[in-house]
């Protein structure tokens, strides 16, 4: 978080306010996160555009933004800087309310994402990102928002950490179709978050985003990991499929660091 102090005048009486502002995208609260979508899609990247994120981010009403010099704006738009790219992971839209059914989203940072539902969302995401269609945008809210498991207990010593109903592809597309009522700031917001978490993944596990697997990926074909990963260790297919994302990465991961380090020792004896 900033800390910062603001200091105008009304009605020649100086006026401070100490406030603390946002410095990260995990830091907003989740009213601000869709108004920042709002204004981002509403308004080009110029003035007007800097006022209102900025407005926004100090929480301040227009006559108080008003008051601040030409210079005092321009010395604050640094803060703006971190929306320039999405880091977004903390789940600030953790359920969505439909009419008559409530769609609870993943938690943080993809932790209760099985590797299956990863596959499929994921492959959706790169349809959107390449034909910027919005029912590719549907199918992959629809993926990861779903209603909540019918035996949802959290103090039962089952429990499994996720209160959505396990994942099936084949309700994607039925579902889809009520998630193209839910407002567009709700839809890019949720898009915004994908994209932070993905990009955490590819920072974590760089041994499995390799230019290769993404390739692959853009292509929507993360069928090769899996099958590579059936087995020993996780079990056949459909079993290696419901193991969570990172425990999956985790040990790509692994696999890929013991291949470089046998590789290594292998080129020292030569």
């Amino acid at each position: 978080m900033h800390h910062l102090t603001l200091k105008y005048q009304v009605k020649k009486k100086l006026q401070v306010v100490h406030q603390q502002v946002a410095s990260t995208w995990n830091e907003l609260t989740r009213e601000q996160l869709l108004e920042i979508i709002r204004i981002q899609f509403s308004f080009k990247p110029d003035h007007m555009q800097k006022l209102l994120l900025l407005k926004t981010l100090l929480q301040v009403k227009w006559a108080i933004l008003h008051q601040f010099t030409g210079v005092q704006r321009l010395g604050l738009y640094p803060i703006l800087e971190f929306l320039e790219e999405s880091t977004l992971t903390k789940q600030l839209l953790p359920a969505l309310k439909l009419e008559d059914l409530v769609l609870h989203g993943p938690a943080d940072r993809f932790r209760n994402i099985t590797f299956a539902e990863f596959i499929y969302a994921d492959t959706l995401f790169g349809f959107f990102t390449k034909t910027g269609k919005e029912a590719y945008l549907n199918k992959l809210i629809a993926c990861l928002y779903r209603p909540q498991r019918l035996d949802y207990n959290p103090k039962s010593p089952t429990y499994k950490g996720d209160i959505r109903e396990d994942f099936n592809e084949h309700l994607i597309g039925e579902r889809a179709q009520l998630v193209a009522s839910i407002p567009q700031p709700d839809k890019y917001a949720i898009l915004t978050w994908y994209r932070g978490c993905r990009k955490e993944l590819e920072l974590i596990y760089d041994k499995v985003f390799t230019q290769t697997n993404q390739q692959k990926a853009a292509e929507g074909d993360w069928g090769d990991v899996l099958l590579s990963l059936s087995g020993e260790k996780f079990g056949h297919v459909e079993q290696t499929s419901q193991q969570r994302v990172h425990t999956i990465f985790k040990e790509i991961q692994r696999k890929a660091r013991e291949h470089e380090e046998l590789e290594r020792r292998q080129k020292q004896q030569k």
